[in-house]
C-alpha cells in the first residue's frame, strides 16, 4: 500500500522489485496520515493467507521476523514483533551488536497474571542490545500493542470487521482495544526484532 509517498526515492525502490502489487490510495491532500485506517483495510482485503501480516513504514527487519510471527500465530492471539525506535546510527550500532551475537529481548504474553498493558503514546522505555541502549516502542520492555510489524488471523480480522476508518492515529490501538474485548491475547517476540527510524510528523 502506498498511502501517498511523493518522494521519487520510493518509485525507485518500488521499480527494483516488479513482483509487488502496488496500491496507491490517492493525492496528498487526502486524510491518509491522519487517519491510516482505510489504507490498512484495502491491504487487508487483498490477504488471501491465514494469517495476516502488517508492517508499518520506516521498520527494518533485524532478524527474520516473518518465521516467527506465523508461526505464533493462531485465532485468538495477535503477534507483535519487538520495535526498536532511533537515529539510522542506533540503527547502525544495534544492527552491529546483533550480527555480533547479542542477546535479543524475550517475548512476553499479555495472559501472564498481573500483567500490566501499557498502552501510552510516549516513548519512555529502553532496551539494551548489548552495548547500545535504545528506545523501545513495543516488546516485553515496553508491551504496546501496536501493529509495526505484527500477525493476525484472517478469522479475528473478520470478526473485528477491520480498522475503523474513522479512527485518528493510533488507529491500531482501537483495533487493539476491540480485540480484547473480544477475548483476544498478545504475544511479543523477541527473536522478531526490528527498528523504526525515527521521524518527525507531516
Amino acid at each position: 500500500m502506498d498511502d501517498d509517498s511523493w518522494d521519487p526515492e520510493t518509485a525507485e525502490v518500488i521499480a527494483l522489485h516488479p513482483w509487488l502489487q502496488v496500491v496507491r490510495m490517492g493525492e496528498n491532500h487526502h486524510d491518509y496520515r491522519r487517519r491510516p485506517g482505510r489504507v490498512m483495510n484495502v491491504g487487508h482485503a487483498k490477504a488471501t493467507g491465514e494469517v495476516h501480516l502488517e508492517q508499518s513504514a520506516e521498520v527494518v527487519h533485524l532478524t527474520d521476523c516473518v518465521t516467527p510471527l506465523v508461526a505464533a500465530c493462531r485465532p485468538g492471539v495477535m503477534v507483535l514483533a519487538t520495535v526498536l525506535n532511533g537515529s539510522v546510527e542506533e540503527l547502525a550500532a544495534v544492527e552491529r551488536e546483533v550480527a555480533a551475537g547479542a542477546a535479543l529481548p524475550p517475548d512476553a504474553d499479555s495472559r501472564v497474571p498481573g500483567f500490566d498493558l501499557d498502552h501510552g503514546t510516549s516513548v519512555n522505555r529502553r532496551q539494551r542490545i548489548g552495548a547500545v541502549d535504545v528506545e523501545v516502542y513495543c516488546g516485553a520492555g515496553r508491551p504496546t500493542p501496536y501493529m509495526f510489524l505484527g500477525a493476525l488471523h484472517r478469522d479475528d480480522w473478520r470478526q473485528l470487521g477491520g480498522y475503523d476508518e474513522g479512527c485518528p492515529h493510533p488507529h491500531d490501538w482501537d483495533l487493539a482495544r476491540r480485540f480484547m474485548a473480544a477475548g483476544g491475547t498478545f504475544r511479543w517476540i523477541g527473536r522478531a526484532l526490528t527498528f523504526h527510524l525515527r521521524h518527525g510528523k507531516v
